[in-house]
């Protein structure tokens, strides 16, 4: 398990907020969900091996991960992940690893493996590869992960991580979508994605506005914000939140910490 183990509720680790847009300041998508006993990959963006590292987790302390969708900047770390884990000096994996997703999982990861001539594929552990399908649920440690599918590809998948009396959704890409807002009711925090401004409204992502209105309508005590193409940034998300959502708001930030517990989400400074 990582360095310092978290007993309450759920960590949550933003370890990228931003696009596939190259940048200093936000890496592509990923997230880290730690519990008592489990502990979590949310999407495999570029950086994610080296912002593992940054916090303190090593390869073999993942116990699961979850791909939304196969979009490079979701997914593309888990090539190097996985090489890691099978060659990595000091790092070589002996733990089984899950991976889930949606319709495609083993096509996606069987096309990996053509292309790097087996490279990835595990020698010391077991792979699992669950295709998940809306309004399942699977087990994961002391995690129970539901999904809903959202707008955006055909695999896409939200997922609802609910541990210790707490709960977390995460979006993934999408546009409105009713199903993600049956999956978020009453959820403790939710990880919506906020691509474009409200001027520029891209099919498949969602604008500020959007993102306030679903979370509303959901219910969630606390919205974070993230998945920021440049011109977002220059929108004042504070504001539009407050206009549109009755709970709190956290605009996500690479390497931000945030504590789900039972009585409170909060961004650890």
């Amino acid at each position: 398990m990582p360095q310092a183990p978290y007993n309450a509720g759920m960590k949550l680790v933003i370890l990228g907020s931003g696009t596939i847009v190259p940048s200093l300041a936000r890496s592509s998508s990923s997230y880290l969900v730690e519990t008592a006993d489990t502990t979590i990959l949310v999407d495999m963006g570029i950086d994610v091996l080296r912002r593992i590292t940054e916090i303190g987790v090593g390869i073999r302390d993942i116990d699961a991960v979850l791909l939304s969708h196969f979009h490079p900047d979701h997914s593309a770390g888990l090539v190097p992940y996985l090489f890691a884990s099978k060659y990595a000096m000091g790092s070589v994996r002996d733990r089984d690893l899950t991976i889930i997703g949606g319709t495609g999982l083993s096509a996606f990861y069987d096309n990996l493996k053509t292309a790097y001539d087996g490279w990835i594929v595990p020698e010391q552990y077991a792979l699992e590869l669950v295709e998940a399908l809306p309004g399942e649920e699977h087990r994961v440690g002391d995690v129970t992960i539901g999904f809903s599918s959202v707008s955006h590809n055909p695999e896409s998948l939200a997922f609802r991580l609910e541990a210790d009396g707490v709960s977390l959704v995460y979006s993934g890409d999408t546009d409105w979508s009713e199903e993600l807002i049956a999956l978020a009711t009453d959820a403790d925090a939710l990880i919506l994605e906020c691509s474009f401004p409200d001027d520029m409204k891209v099919p498949g992502h969602l604008t500020p506005t959007e993102a306030a209105e679903m979370a509303e309508q959901a219910g969630v005590g606390t919205l974070i914000l993230t998945h920021f193409y440049p011109p977002v940034e220059t929108v004042n998300l504070d504001a539009v939140a407050a206009s549109r959502f009755s709970g709190s708001l956290i605009i996500a930030g690479d390497l931000m910490t945030v504590e789900i517990g039972t009585d409170m989400v909060a961004p650890v400074h």
